[in-house]
């Protein structure tokens, strides 16, 4: 048999490896053995503190190895190692265990109680923290990172004088790390464990092997001790039963007397209570966030967040949050994306996070305890002592129907509603109780079902409803690239890619599908409009569609021509938007006057720092050109500015002043997607040119 050995790279984990390698060499003398280096997160983060990189830093990498075969066993500090083992792994019976004490190491031989006040102690461990300033509250303690070599060379060597680091007097490690590497001589004091208790399994070697392995464990098990695996079980078993983080102060010392008796001492403190919040994000909408989510975010210290998050609910995150984003791509979109994290990996990296940071916020979609898998992370985050909150988000199943117009219930059509996911990890459309969906009085609302409309649709029909039955599916819901098609169940999936509709989507079947005003506006650029925020305000499912876009004209207007002017006279945003800044500043340095033909136009000349003096009582050129004709002399110089070949509404203007217009910029046709009639109540245009350009069949 050849055993490859994994082991981390570091000094005193090949010695600790290369003594497992001995022994089994000269136990099983036929057989061939070899050490195969691994490297760990611990080992690759040099900079993040032990408490915070969470329990199974150094051993979780390895252990994916010896999962895929890459190696036969691990050989760990037992220490390190986590008190739940992964699944299809296990720990070969203890070993002898080596002195389980932890070690004061003093730049001048000092022991603890020795040391000078003031002296700074450095360790990484919040456990020895916790002792020795019980011991000696008058020591500074600091933390430090590295191997045994690196943290001795900084109590002894070089690094002593580091700028960003204080000299230190002594720091402390475990004596079996010391003793293991010939470097006994270098301990100024064996603290005492009746005070000191050591870490759980502080001392003792792992040996970890697939649990099919059975033919190695009993090989490697026949080398065991009955009483240091007595010993192990029971520390590991106190570990297990605290739930402890890194951050908390654990230490368990277990001791069988002469008369067998097994006796344990055992220290917990859980030192920096931790709080982790899921937070319900809502369906896309930055604005449909609660009250109380928003507050958790502007509180957290990291904010693990999903796909489908608004952008804009991140950027109300205090300055130095840290921010980990962990969402999954759908399958419609393509398959699910390598990047994504898998639930393992989030739970892990929300428990990982709750070690560094007082407040973590878990940012989901929607609501967290609907189809959010929010339950799992709760429970796992529970599992391990850690504190959580729920704060509920507006799920998107009543969302984004009530977005597109779409009651849930409505008197005489709907008394109930049901919510139902299409498809999990172990299930799919087909694979629903289509028979008890069969009630025509329930809206039903599916989610997660777009890729499979088609078979959602022929289940339902197959049980009993109606092909005929009012459907709808609503994509993109509250967002503004929502998207609605409505037809017979029957037909919904085919309208559904007939009008380019994606993922996420929900899908509406009842009577209640056939309620809704749906609305079109026609627009000129690619920003929001406000006579559809206005429309989606009064309850309206609003499709945009750009029919144009503003092209600016720089050498239309001069800085030179517009300081010489008296008035300027706007009749649309895009014409102050798109003015060059240096003709800008000529505006402002000569003080011209600004004359919009209504509220919008003249604040966007307000935000560009013009001067408005006038503001159309009623936002039409007629009144506009009556209530300039009120207010210009002969002898000032009027400008007005519009884009490039309309005609000028404001020309009658020229006999009352020295009158000059001007195109400044262009208004280019935009291509737009074919618009069917039917499929809109109503229509709108924001300008004459949307109004010209608009193509509904």
């Amino acid at each position: 048999m050849h055993c490859r050995i994994g082991t981390r790279g570091s000094r005193l984990a090949l010695v600790q490896a290369e003594l497992v390698k001995r022994r089994l060499e000269a136990a099983y003398g036929e057989d061939s053995f070899e050490l195969v280096i691994l490297s760990s997160r611990g080992d690759r983060d040099r900079i993040s503190p032990l408490a915070e990189l969470g329990a199974g830093a150094f051993v979780r990498d390895l252990e994916e190895r010896l999962l895929a075969g890459e190696v036969d066993l691990l050989v760990h500090s037992m220490k390190d190692l986590p008190a739940e083992m992964p699944p299809g792994l296990t720990l070969a019976k203890a070993w002898t265990r080596a002195d389980a004490r932890d070690a004061l190491v003093s730049r001048t031989g000092l022991k603890l109680d020795d040391l000078p006040r003031g002296a700074i102690v450095a360790t990484g461990s919040v456990r020895r923290t916790r002792f020795l300033s019980a011991r000696r509250p008058d020591l500074r303690f600091v933390p430090i990172r590295g191997n045994v070599d690196t943290r001795l060379a900084r109590l002894f060597g070089k690094d002593q004088a580091r700028a960003d680091a204080p000299p230190l007097d002594a720091l402390v490690l475990a004596c079996a790390g010391l003793d293991r590497l010939g470097m006994s001589e270098t301990i100024a004091e064996r603290l005492d464990p009746s005070w000191m208790i050591p870490a759980p399994n502080q001392g003792q070697l792992a040996i970890e092997l697939r649990a099919a392995d059975v033919a190695l464990k009993a090989r490697v098990d026949a080398l065991g001790d009955d009483a240091a695996e007595r010993v192990a079980q029971a520390e590991r078993e106190f570990l297990r039963s605290t739930g402890a983080t890194c951050r908390d102060a654990v230490a368990a010392y277990a001791e069988i007397a002469a008369d067998g008796e097994l006796r344990l001492r055992t220290f917990f403190e859980r030192t920096k209570p931790t709080r982790v919040t899921l937070v319900g994000a809502g369906p896309g909408d930055p604005g449909l966030i609660t009250v109380k989510g928003l507050a958790a975010i502007r509180s957290a210290d990291a904010i693990v967040y999903d796909r489908l998050v608004a952008p804009e609910l991140l950027r109300e995150a205090r300055s130095g949050c840290e921010l980990r984003y962990v969402g999954k791509t759908p399958a419609t979109a393509g398959g699910a994306d390598a990047r994504s994290a898998t639930q393992r990996e989030i739970n892990e990296l929300l428990v990982a996070l709750a070690a560094r940071h007082a407040h973590v916020v878990r940012l989901k979609g929607g609501d967290p305890f609907v189809f959010g898998r929010g339950g799992e992370e709760v429970a796992f985050l529970r599992s391990r002592g850690i504190v959580c909150e729920v704060i509920p988000g507006v799920s998107a199943a009543i969302a984004a129907p009530a977005a597109a117009g779409i009651p849930l219930t409505h008197r005489g059509a709907a008394t109930a509603f049901r919510v139902i996911a299409a498809r999990g990890e172990r299930f799919a459309a087909d694979d629903l109780d289509y028979a008890s969906m069969r009630d025509g009085r329930t809206t039903l609302v599916f989610m997660m079902g777009f890729s499979q409309l088609a078979e959602i649709a022929s289940g339902l029909i197959a049980a009993g409803r109606a092909p005929s039955t009012p459907s709808a599916v609503v994509a993109g819901g509250t967002t503004a690239g929502q998207r609605s098609v409505r037809g017979p169940l029957a037909s919904i999936a085919a309208a559904a890619a007939a009008h380019g509709l994606s993922a996420p989507a929900v899908l509406v079947v009842g009577d209640v599908a056939a309620f809704g005003r749906r609305c079109l506006v026609a627009k000129v650029g690619d920003g929001p409009s406000a006579l559809a925020d206005r429309l989606r305000a009064a309850g309206a499912e609003v499709t945009e569609v750009t029919v144009g876009r503003v092209r600016p004209l720089p050498s239309a207007l001069t800085p030179a021509e517009a300081g010489a002017a008296d008035w300027l006279v706007v009749t649309s945003a895009n014409a102050v938007d798109t003015l060059a800044e240096a003709v800008v500043a000529a505006f402002r340095a000569k003080g011209v006057q600004v004359a919009a033909i209504g509220p919008s136009t003249a604040e966007a000349a307000r935000r560009r720092r013009l001067d408005v003096r006038l503001v159309a009582s009623a936002a039409n050129s007629s009144t506009l050109l009556r209530e300039l004709l009120a207010v210009v002399h002969p002898e000032q110089t009027v400008l007005r500015l519009l884009p490039e070949g309309v005609v000028d509404s404001l020309a009658a203007l020229a006999p009352a002043c020295r009158y000059r217009a001007v195109a400044t910029y262009a208004n280019d046709p935009v291509e737009t997607p074919p618009l069917a009639r039917g499929d809109f109540d109503e229509i709108y245009a924001t300008s004459p040119s949307c109004r010209a350009r608009l193509v509904v069949s």
